[in-house]
């Protein structure tokens, strides 16, 4: 997880990741696309920004952002130890409102252009369901929420070629991320 540090440019990159709906059947599952942008700053701070397109399945359109510090380099190996602050909201067509939040502890080990990574976190998640969704014959009822707190696991590896980064993850949700990078390399 080496910062980007304050260089001129920033990495775009779009994300695939799907959530298993339903253990039964594979074809119960929501696929998204997210586009993502980062920025280094000083101090090996770097800020990124991410969002769902509205187009995809049943208007789900979401957003979020946060900050990543690398707060430890080992001087005679190649592993890095980094923390990550973010949130994210998302919406699915103005029924249910998701918001996230999670404090994240990474390592990394590099090895030529392979980079292997392995983390862990506490993640909060909060979901407002609208009443109209849930009781479509009153649509000017209160709204239900329900709160949810989880530690987690993740994983992951990556490879830069050139200024494309791929990268394979698994956490709650398995993702395969490709990255245009301006310079560098990072992970998200």
């Amino acid at each position: 997880m080496y910062p980007l540090g304050g260089y001129d440019g920033f990495n775009l990159g779009a994300g695939y990741s799907y959530i298993q709906l339903s253990p039964e059947s594979q074809k119960d599952r929501l696929d998204t696309i997210e586009l993502s942008i980062e920025k280094g700053l000083y101090y090996n701070v770097d800020m990124f920004f991410s969002m769902l397109p509205i187009y995809q399945v049943g208007n789900l359109s979401g957003f979020g952002g946060g900050l990543r510090w690398q707060i430890y380099e080992l001087q005679k190996y190649p592993i890095h130890f980094s923390m990550a602050l973010s949130g994210k909201s998302t919406n699915l067509s103005n029924s249910v409102i998701f918001i996230t939040q999670s404090a994240d502890f990474f390592s990394q080990w590099s090895w030529s252009q392979i980079f292997l990574y392995l983390g862990f976190g506490q993640t909060s998640s909060k979901a407002q369901f609208a009443e109209s969704s849930l009781n479509p014959a009153n649509p000017n009822s209160t709204a239900e929420h329900f709160s949810h707190f989880r530690s987690l696991l993740a994983g992951g590896i990556q490879s830069q070629i050139g200024t494309l980064a791929i990268e394979l993850s698994q956490s709650q949700t398995t993702s395969l991320t490709l990255k245009w990078t301006s310079r560098g390399l990072s992970l998200f």
